[in-house]
C-alpha cells in the first residue's frame, strides 16, 4: 500500500523537526507517487534533517514543525534522479553513524554516488558534519507502491563481524563464535560486548536478552529465524535497558509472544524485525500477541517492523489476537507505560475467534505516537458465543483493562486503518479505533488517517470529546451514522457537523444523537492508495476489471494479469491508474459490445502496458477508449 500525502513527526530530533515526504509526477503522466521518511535508532536525538543547499531544495518545503518534499513528476518507465535533496546532520556531541533502511528495489538512497542504504552503507558523521542524500525512482519494472516509507537509522555505532566487541552467531560450521544465540548473548555479557550478530538459519531457542546496551541483529546479509520451542511462553524476552532487536524473524507457534518486554525496561528499541506465527499451531491457547509488555516501560520504539499471522482461539472466557499490546495494571503493582513510539508498522493478519486487535494500550499509558503504521487483515468474530462482550475487531483499541487508570496523550495520524469482524451488522462492526473504559479521550488526537473499518471511530467513554479531525472516512462526504440514529452529530467548542455522509460511520455509542467525536474537516481524498489485483482465478483481488473499477478510491492503482479479459469497462474514478502486463499479454476484449471498450469520465488517468480491442458490430461506434471531458494523464503502451 502506498501512502499518498505524509506530515509525521519524526521523532527525537535535535532541532525539533518533523519530516514528510512525498513523490508526484514530474511529466504529468503518472499518478502521485509518496513516501514517509522517519527516524530511529539511539542517536536519533543528535540527527537534524533539512533541505539541502542546492536548486533542489525548491522541492523542499521547510515549516516551524515540518519538513515536507513534493516532487513534481516521475516519468513512468525511466530512470528518475534527485541530486542534492536533503541533509542528515550530526547536532550532538558524539560521533553517530546514519543509514537508510527501505523495502523498495525501485527506490535508491545515494550520497556521493554511493548508497546509503542498509548497515553497509552507513555513514560516519563526525559532531557537526553532515551528508546531502540523493534520490533516484527507478519505474521501467515498478508495479503496485513504489515505497512505503523509509527510515533514517542513526546509531552510535554500526556493528560487523571482526569488530571488537562484537560476538557472532551462527549454524554450526559456519566460523562463528557461537551456536545459538543464547550463548551469544551470555558472552556478551560476560565480555561487555556491544552486539551480538546472527547469521542466516532458523535457531529453536527463548531468548532472554538481559544486558542492558546490547544490540541482537541479523548479520550482514543475514535472515535469522528464532523459533520458540513449544514450552516457551515467549520467544525473545528483553530484560534490559537500552537494548535494540533488528532485523530478526521471530515466532512462538504454540506460546503467548513474539517478544515480551519485561517490566520497568526503558530504551528498548525493536526495529525492522519481522513477528509472524504466533498462536498459529496444534496446542495454542490463550491470548497471543506479537509484542507484548505489562508494565513500567519507558521510552521505548517499535519502528518498521512486521506483525503478520497473529491469532487466537476460543478459550474457557474466550482469547483475544494483538499485534502490539502494551497494558500498565496498577492493581498488579506495576509503574505506569510512558513514552512509546509505535512508527512505520505493517500489521495483517491478526485473526481471532473472539476479538482482534492491531494495537491495543490498555490502563496507565501516557504520551504514545502511533504514526504512520498500515494495520489492515485485523478480523474478530461476533457470531461467537463465549463472551459477547469481548466481540470486537479493531485496528488501535484503547482501553483501561481491569482498572481505573486509562491510556491518555495518545497521538493516532498518518496510519491505515482496517479491521472487520465476521458480520458487518450492528452491534459490533469493525472498528479503525475504539477509545473506552477510563481512556481520556479529550486527550487523544486521531489525525490524517485513512479511517476504513465500516465501524469507523467509536468513543465509549464520558471524558470528552475525540479529536478526529482531518481524516478520510471512506468517501468525499464524510462519515455516516449510526445505530438507531441515521445521523450522528460531532460537537465541541468550534460547533457541530453532522455525519450524514456516504463513507464508514461514526458511531454515537449512547444512541444521545451525538458521537463525541469530532469528525469536521474530513479529508476529500484518501492519504493511502491501494494496489488491487485482477484474474480470472481466485489469486487475485478480484476476478473481474470493473469489480476492480468499483471498488478503487483515487489514486488506486489496478494491476491486470496477462489474459484475455472480455466486456467494457466504465472508469468514474479520478487518478486511477489501470496496468497490464504488457501489450498483447494483457488484453480488455470489447468486441461484443455495441459502444466502447473503455469510457473514461474520471480525471487524470493511466491506461498501459495492454491491448483493448474495440467494439466492432455495424452498430458499433467503434471507441476503443473514450475520454469524456475528462484530461488523461497517458495512455502508455497501449
Amino acid at each position: 500500500m502506498e501512502r499518498r500525502k505524509f506530515i509525521i513527526g519524526a521523532g527525537a530530533l535535535g532541532a525539533g523537526i518533523s519530516t514528510a515526504i512525498g513523490t508526484g509526477a514530474f511529466t504529468s503522466v503518472e499518478a502521485e507517487r509518496s513516501f514517509s521518511v522517519a527516524t530511529a535508532g539511539d542517536a536519533e536525538a543528535y540527527l537534524r534533517m533539512t533541505a539541502a543547499d542546492s536548486p533542489n531544495a525548491q522541492y523542499v518545503d521547510e515549516q516551524s514543525d515540518t519538513l515536507s518534499v513534493t516532487l513534481d513528476s516521475l516519468n513512468e518507465n525511466a530512470v528518475t534522479t534527485v541530486d542534492d535533496l536533503f541533509l542528515l546532520q550530526n547536532e550532538g556531541t558524539q560521533a553517530i553513524s546514519v543509514y537508510l533502511t527501505d523495502s523498495s528495489d525501485a527506490v535508491t538512497f545515494e550520497a556521493d554516488g554511493s548508497s546509503v542504504e542498509g548497515v553497509d552503507g552507513a555513514v560516519r558523521l563526525g559532531v557537526g558534519e553532515s551528508v546531502t542524500v540523493d534520490v533516484e525512482v527507478d519505474t521501467t519494472d515498478a508495479s503496485g507502491s513504489l515505497l512505503d516509507s523509509v527510515t533514517v537509522m542513526a546509531k552510535s555505532q554500526v556493528f560487523a563481524a571482526g569488530d571488537d566487541g562484537v560476538v557472532t552467531v551462527g549454524p554450526s560450521g559456519s566460523g562463528v563464535d557461537y551456536n545459538t544465540i543464547q550463548a551469544g548473548v551470555d558472552a556478551a555479557a560476560q565480555q561487555a560486548a556491544s552486539a551480538v550478530l546472527v547469521e542466516t538459519g532458523t535457531y529453536e531457542e527463548q531468548v532472554t536478552v538481559d544486558y542492558d546496551g546490547l544490540t541482537v541483529r541479523a548479520a550482514q546479509n543475514g535472515s535469522p529465524v528464532v523459533s520458540s520451542p513449544d514450552s516457551a511462553t515467549q520467544t525473545v524476552e528483553i530484560a534490559g535497558d537500552d537494548i535494540t532487536t533488528e532485523g530478526l524473524t521471530i515466532e512462538n507457534e504454540v506460546g503467548d509472544h513474539g517478544i515480551f518486554l519485561a517490566d520497568d525496561v526503558s530504551g528498548v528499541s525493536i526495529v525492522e524485525n519481522t513477528i509472524q506465527n504466533v498462536g498459529t499451531g496444534d496446542g495454542a491457547s490463550g491470548n497471543q500477541q506479537g509484542l507484548a509488555g505489562d508494565g513500567g516501560q519507558e521510552g521505548i520504539s517499535i519502528v518498521g517492523n512486521e506483525f503478520t499471522s497473529i491469532s487466537s482461539s476460543i478459550g474457557e472466557n474466550g482469547y483475544t489476537a494483538k499485534a502490539i499490546w502494551l497494558s500498565a495494571n496498577p492493581n498488579s503493582n506495576v509503574n505506569p507505560i510512558q513514552d512509546v513510539t509505535i512508527r512505520g508498522n505493517s500489521i495483517t493478519d491478526v485473526t481471532s475467534e473472539v476479538a482482534a486487535y492491531g494495537i491495543q494500550l490498555q490502563s496507565d499509558i501516557s504520551n504514545v505516537e502511533i504514526d504512520g503504521n498500515i494495520i489492515e487483515g485485523v478480523a474478530g468474530d461476533p457470531d461467537n458465543e463465549v463472551n459477547d462482550r469481548s466481540d470486537w475487531a479493531a485496528a488501535v483499541n484503547l482501553s483501561k483493562g481491569s482498572q481505573a487508570a486509562g491510556p491518555r496523550d495518545i497521538s493516532i495520524v498518518d496510519n491505515y486503518l482496517d479491521a472487520i469482524s465476521a458480520t458487518a451488522d450492528d452491534p459490533y462492526p469493525g472498528t479503525s479505533v475504539v477509545v473506552e473504559g477510563e481512556a481520556e479521550a479529550r486527550s487523544i488526537d486521531v489525525n490524517r488517517n485513512d479511517i476504513e473499518a465500516l465501524g469507523g471511530i467509536v468513543n465509549k467513554t464520558s471524558y470528552g470529546v475525540v479529536d478526529a479531525t482531518n481524516n478520510w472516512w471512506g468517501a468525499s462526504n464524510g462519515p455516516s451514522g449510526f445505530k438507531e440514529n441515521e445521523t450522528a452529530t460531532s460537537v465541541d467548542s468550534a460547533g457541530s457537523a453532522t455525519a450524514n455522509g456516504d463513507g464508514v460511520r461514526v458511531l454515537d455509542w449512547n444512541n444521545d444523537g451525538t458521537a463525541e467525536v469530532n469528525f469536521d474537516n474530513f479529508a476529500a481524498e484518501p492519504f493511502y492508495s491501494k494496489t488491487h489485483t485482477v484474474a480470472a482465478d481466485s489469486s487475485a483481488d478480484f476476478q473481474s476489471v470493473q469489480a476492480a473499477v468499483d471498488a478503487a478510491q483515487p489514486t488506486d492503482t489496478i494491476e491486470l494479469a496477462p489474459q484475455e479479459f472480455n466486456g467494457s469497462i466504465d472508469v468514474p474514478v479520478d487518478d486511477l491508474s489501470i496496468k497490464g502486463a504488457g501489450e498483447g499479454e494483457t488484453i480488455i476484449d470489447t468486441s461484443a459490445d455495441r459502444d466502447y471498450g473503455v469510457s473514461v469520465s474520471g480525471t487524470n488517468f493511466t491506461l498501459s502496458n495492454l491491448t483493448v480491442i474495440g467494439p466492432d458490430g455495424p452498430e458499433s461506434s467503434g471507441y476503443g477508449v473514450k475520454i469524456s471531458d475528462s484530461p488523461t494523464r497517458a495512455l502508455s503502451n497501449v
